[in-house]
């Protein structure tokens, strides 16, 4: 932008220096021409105040340019020596602040980022095997001993009670375990469901 400013000031500068010495030309034309008449042809001096014109508007132009060329590379040279590590670092420490704003969003409220899935069944002994796989979607949060909650459920679709099954694993950021375990279940249930009751953030 700066560079941009100078340049079109340069311009005006340089308008002004080329319409500056028309005009003076112009009112010096004048009065030679008058001058002219009473000294005759032979004495005229209209030819060389022209080309002494010329030179003049000329060599403003050309000290006019001179001037725009170094005020540029100037410009270009404090710009280029602004410090660097200032804009890096910039985006750096947006972005530090971003996550640690996340992190806090994720370990304020673990089971939000705590998915699991789970299917069930009866072994040849009886017992009820719950087998599935637990997923932490937190991109930074790492959290440990996640509490699984089972619901047991009738063929009607009613809760016929729940309970609590502690893993003592850690679940690491984007990361995944799976799990298997065999517990007594309800007589007579029909389906199961199961959600995360609870984690502990690793701080």
């Amino acid at each position: 932008m700066k560079i941009y400013t100078c340049i079109i000031c340069l311009f005006l500068i340089f308008c002004v220096l080329q319409i500056q010495p028309f005009e003076i030309i112009t009112m010096k034309s004048y009065y030679i021409h008058q001058e002219n008449k009473q000294r005759g042809p032979d004495e005229s001096i209209t030819g060389k105040t022209d080309v002494a014109g010329k030179k003049w508007k000329t060599f403003l132009a050309v000290l006019a340019l001179i001037g725009a060329a170094y005020l540029i590379i100037k410009l270009k040279q404090s710009e280029s020596n602004t410090p660097v590590l200032e804009t890096v670092n910039m985006p750096l420490k947006i972005s530090q602040k971003f996550k640690e704003e996340v992190r806090k969003k994720e370990i304020a409220n673990p089971i939000s980022y705590l998915k699991v899935k789970m299917n069930w069944r009866k072994n040849l002994i009886g017992e009820t095997v719950l087998e599935g796989t637990l997923y932490n979607t937190a991109p930074l949060a790492n959290f440990k001993d996640p509490v699984l909650l089972v619901t047991w459920l009738s063929k009607t679709n009613t809760s016929m009670g729940t309970n609590r099954y502690p893993l003592y694993e850690y679940l690491g950021a984007g990361k995944s375990i799976k799990y298997k375990l065999k517990v007594k279940a309800p007589s007579k249930i029909s389906d199961a469901k199961v959600s995360v009751e609870s984690a502990t953030t690793i701080q």
